[in-house]
């Protein structure tokens, strides 16, 4: 089977799609953008993400794998002072 065969054989459109099912029992992989967004989203959205990691029922369903967490611990820094050079880039063009 080729790529593209396989790549159909597995798509399916959010029309078909029963969110209550993969909601109730999928197996949640996050990347580390996921975790390092924890950093970029506003505070109502971060909140959100860490409210639905505290979650008994999806936390029991989560995996962060090894190689995501070191990409978080290398990168963590570089997001933290992105987000703040965009709030000094901001506030200068305010102060113009």
């Amino acid at each position: 089977m080729n790529d593209l065969e396989l790549l159909n054989k597995i798509y399916r459109s959010a029309d078909n799609i029963d969110f209550s099912t993969v909601w109730g029992e999928a197996l949640f992989v996050f990347d580390s953008n996921v975790l390092l967004d924890l950093y970029r989203l506003p505070n109502s959205a971060t909140e959100d993400l860490i409210n639905l990691f505290k979650n008994e029922n999806i936390q029991a369903r989560c995996w962060i794998p090894k190689n995501t967490i070191l990409e978080f611990y290398n990168n963590r820094i570089s997001a933290i002072s992105d987000q703040k050079n965009k709030f000094s880039k901001v506030e200068s063009l305010i102060d113009k």
